[in-house]
């Protein structure tokens, strides 16, 4: 096992810090609402041929030589320096390439600059210097920007015309269009989220009215002009991860749930999961996430959840939120781990992080509902590392094979 510290969380019964749909990484949100707006905006000019060719002979020529001109002059300015402290990373994403790194003789160093942490590094294969941000893709590898495929709507709507699984969707700008996209879909409950961004942020889930909907729509275009609106998928949330075309990882996660029997109510069920959980699974904290989450499910935390009766408390998965996780690359159905390596040769890139839901990964994909829901071009592949039960799995050392290639 892996010996970095593991993110903590507060564990008072009730809590409330910063943006209360951020999560547990919260962002600014003028630079999010800016960075994922302009994005949208200027992903729909550079559809057009003329400028397709343009911005990928720029992504192909020129991004590869950016982080060594732009920081070479950084660090010859004193502006950046160089250290080989790993302790500096600031992300487990980093740190298990890191450490792949030192394990195959590699000498990789982090930018500081101004003395503080980035997430900027050079490593030296031969007699050559790579520079990359976090994750070390081989420029080689990737034909063209593929910074769209963040962008949910596109890469739902490219996977769904190769016949790839994906929940119904539509991308809205206004309460207008996200209440017509509610009629549209008709199956309840739907999600609402911003059109760009991870972790879940400004993301609402068991939306069954109109009025559910209004709020949902003003909390995600909080930070995002573009909004999301689709239909809900139920199951385990899982993330997986390609690369160089197989399948390499495999995380299923749970959200934290309590269990009625007809006695207690749902907050006395949250005071004894908290009690009787491991010690390596985040208490669930109180605060106004939750309390609005199961609300939109009929219940409050005076409510006597019924014998037998399964509550999720979040949308949120993992154990940082009370939740499960699960390595399960192994054992993940044949047919789904094709139709997961399709999807990543139909958008041709090296590295790929798919989350999608499905109730049974282990099972036949055919037999059941599930869909990707979206994709991440620099996937947090220390998702793998620690994994509450069924790992480690080392996913790091399948991008460091790709400079073997």
């Amino acid at each position: 096992m892996r010996s970095f510290a593991s993110h903590s969380e507060p564990k008072a019964a009730y809590a409330e810090t910063g943006c209360p749909f951020c999560g547990d990484s919260p962002v600014d949100h003028f630079y999010a609402y800016s960075e994922g707006t302009i994005g949208v905006f200027f992903e729909k000019i550079n559809r057009l041929p003329i400028f397709r060719t343009v911005s990928s002979f720029f992504f192909r020529i020129f991004n590869p030589i950016l982080g060594r001109l732009v920081f070479s002059f950084l660090h010859s300015i004193g502006i950046a320096e160089l250290t080989e402290d790993i302790e500096t990373a600031p992300l487990l994403r980093s740190r298990v390439i890191w450490l792949e790194a030192k394990k195959r003789g590699f000498k990789m160093e982090q930018y500081l600059i101004y003395g503080r942490q980035s997430d900027f590094y050079r490593v030296q294969l031969g007699n050559r210097f790579i520079y990359f941000r976090s994750l070390p893709i081989p420029s080689k590898l990737e034909r063209e920007d593929i910074s769209w495929m963040d962008d949910k709507f596109l890469l739902k709507k490219k996977l769904k015309s190769k016949g790839i699984s994906v929940p119904r969707s539509y991308t809205v700008s206004s309460k207008w269009q996200a209440l017509r996209a509610f009629r549209k879909i008709k199956s309840l409950p739907v999600v609402v989220k911003p059109r760009t961004g991870s972790r879940g942020r400004h993301t609402v889930t068991f939306i069954l009215d109109k009025e559910d909907l209004k709020r949902a729509f003003k909390v995600a275009q909080q930070i995002n002009y573009y909004v999301q609106v689709e239909e809900q998928l139920f199951g385990s949330v899982c993330r997986a991860t390609v690369i160089g075309g197989k399948l390499r990882g495999f995380l299923k996660a749970n959200p934290p749930k309590v269990i009625g029997d007809g006695i207690h109510t749902v907050e006395e069920l949250i005071e004894e999961k908290n009690r009787t959980k491991p010690d390596s699974i985040v208490d669930v904290i109180i605060k106004p996430e939750l309390i609005e989450h199961i609300r939109r499910q009929g219940f409050t935390l005076q409510s006597v959840l019924p014998k037998d009766e399964v509550l999720a408390l979040l949308f949120r998965t993992g154990r940082l939120f009370g939740g499960d996780t699960t390595e399960m690359c192994s054992s993940v159905h044949s047919t789904l781990r094709k139709e997961l390596e399709y999807a990543a040769k139909i958008l041709n890139v090296p590295v790929i992080g798919f989350d999608l839901i499905i109730e049974a990964p282990e099972e036949d994909p055919k037999e059941q509902k599930w869909g990707i829901i979206e994709g991440n071009t620099l996937p947090f592949i220390d998702l793998h590392d620690f994994a509450f039960s069924g790992g480690p799995a080392n996913v790091a050392q399948y991008i460091w094979d790709l400079w073997e290639v």
